[in-house]
């Protein structure tokens, strides 16, 4: 083959398809399996090793037969496997995150499934390529130093203009069809103008096939979907529920989560757990300025506007596009007592300047996305110095309390319990065994003195009534910026989540 200029935007082309991939990958699995060092460690190291095998067997391939019929098969099987990951990959991926292994197990396998194969063709493509480009062996070791430069240019151009361009305002799905299309015209490029023809022809009939099934429903945890959409952050379904009584239910689902938020349209709350953050009027009667760290549809704050008509409270909310959509479905409105920031809530914490009375903690709300950040004692040393002298945390934690399965709120305990003078924790639901994975309220005060724990109110006294009343197991560390292992901890939690 003797066209270099299309052999060098070959090598342009695979390695910046290579790290689009890489990229996208993490957005098409953090719904289903999260974000965690597992998945990331899963992800990148089947992606080195699918090349690897891909370098190999591609320069034997390429020693024993150079056929320009070869280039363009993996150019265009990894284009048409990407194509049908695009359109399969949350069925699939769905599916297995039903399978009863733990989140380490569930990422490798994803990570196998999904990404190997055509990172193992991109990756044959290379030493391919060299093959074609090699002359003479005097200038043999500059042939090969500038197809890998152009290799890596392209894998550089990859991953900025993935990151910053095509993921934000395309997403990870759009952006796959993507590298799917270029793969495949650049594999159309190397064969001759009949050939080109015949697959073309052959690729506008498999189109319009897709187009002809009923591919454009995307997958959807309820069949009535009211939103379903990828965010900087998440993925989003919102859709309507029947409650046993009949009540229309508006629903907020965050990737692989249970119901991250749920709406009664008549009378607000549903979670029992936001519920149970009232238990703050006991803990610190005539509060008046609130944070919370984590938005979500705002079911809690408008809750807590109607509750305490005199107090303030700020929301902290990574992803901006939650409070639109809290705007447009869950009826939130301005108002003048709710200040909302869109930051990370580990930055707002270290940046912050006021002081609270209260601070809600509702950030932990997946067993597989637990931003570590805000965990640690340094995350709790800063919530500290800015709650007045009678402060008060209250935090939602996902967890078992005893056994492999409640490492993390033992963790969580302990680290509390080095910051803060007094911590309690409290069983959402007391009938759920200590084994079980559950909805636990920290509840951490900044003060030493004691505070009866009974209430004459009965909503409280009900609250209080759930108190976990047996010592709490310091088996664990406490949790460091340094050390944080909260994934393993939670890794434990995986199997037989019960919330």
């Amino acid at each position: 083959m003797k066209n270099d200029l299309i052999l060098n935007t070959v090598m342009l082309v695979t390695g910046a398809s290579i790290m689009v991939i890489e990229l996208a990958g993490s957005r098409v699995l953090a719904p289903f399996v999260g974000t965690s060092i597992f998945v990331w460690t899963s992800l990148i190291g089947i992606v080195l090793a699918s090349l690897s095998f891909g370098y190999w067997w591609g320069g034997s391939l390429a020693d024993r037969k150079q056929d320009v019929k070869i280039l363009f098969g993996l150019l265009f099987a990894a284009g048409l496997f990407i194509a049908v990951m695009a359109l399969t990959k949350d069925y699939i991926l769905y599916a297995l995150v039903r399978m009863p292994v733990d989140i380490r197990m569930q990422s490798l396998l994803a990570s196998l499934i999904m990404f190997s194969f055509p990172n193992i063709l991109l990756g044959m493509v290379a030493p391919y390529v060299v093959k074609f480009q090699l002359h003479s062996l005097e200038t043999s070791g500059r042939t090969v130093g500038n197809l890998y430069a152009l290799s890596t240019l392209g894998s550089i151009a990859g991953t900025f203009i993935g990151g910053y361009v095509l993921i934000p305002f395309w997403g990870s799905t759009n952006m796959l069809f993507l590298v799917a299309m270029i793969l495949i015209a650049l594999s159309l490029s190397v064969l001759a103008r009949r050939q080109r023809m015949m697959v073309f022809i052959a690729l506008l009939a498999l189109t319009a096939g897709v187009l002809a099934t009923d591919t454009d429903k995307r997958f959807s945890p309820r069949k009535v979907t009211v939103v379903d959409e990828e965010t900087l952050y998440n993925r989003v379904w919102i859709f309507n529920h029947q409650d046993k009584n009949g009540e229309l239910i508006k629903v907020m689902r965050l990737n692989n989560e249970g119901n991250s938020a749920a709406y009664l349209l008549k009378q607000g709350l549903v979670a029992d757990y936001l519920k149970f953050f009232r238990i703050i009027e006991h803990f610190h009667p005539g509060f008046d300025k609130t944070l919370m760290l984590g938005g979500g549809a705002y079911s809690y704050p408008q809750d807590y506007l109607k509750r305490y008509p005199e107090a303030t409270i700020d929301v902290v909310e990574i992803d901006p596009r939650l409070t639109d959509l809290a705007r447009q479905h869950f009826g939130l409105k301005e108002d003048p007592r709710l200040r909302i920031f869109h930051q990370d809530a580990r930055i707002y914490l270290n940046t912050a300047s006021r002081q609270y009375d209260v601070i809600l903690v509702d950030v932990f709300n997946s067993l597989s996305i637990v931003p570590y950040q805000v965990t640690t004692r340094e995350a709790l040393a800063r919530m500290r110095a800015l709650l007045n002298d009678q402060g008060v945390v209250c935090v939602n934690l996902i967890s078992a309390l005893s056994g492999p399965k409640g490492l993390f709120a033992r963790a969580e305990y302990a680290t509390y319990a080095e910051v803060f003078d007094q911590v309690y924790l409290f069983q959402v639901d007391k009938s759920k065994p200590k084994d079980a994975v559950q909805n636990i309220i920290l509840v951490a005060l900044k003060s030493d003195k004691p505070v009866p724990l009974r209430s004459a109110d009965a909503e409280l006294k009900a609250y209080l009534d759930n108190r976990v009343i047996e010592p709490v197991a310091r088996d664990v560390p406490v949790l460091t910026d340094a050390h944080a292992p909260v994934e393993h901890y939670i890794g434990k939690a995986m199997l037989g989540n019960s919330r």
